[in-house]
């Protein structure tokens, strides 16, 4: 789990999420949501 967090494009997203406007939201959410899926986030 550690990994997870020293991953810079993952935490990039996430910082990218927390800035984003309502509206992107649901966008970003179900883009995290594929990225889950393939395992890119090990």
């Amino acid at each position: 789990m550690l990994e997870f967090f020293k991953n810079p494009e993952l935490n990039l997203f996430f910082k990218e999420m927390k800035e984003a406007p309502e509206d992107q939201l649901e966008e970003m959410r179900q883009i995290w949501e594929v990225i889950k899926k393939r395992g890119l986030n090990k």
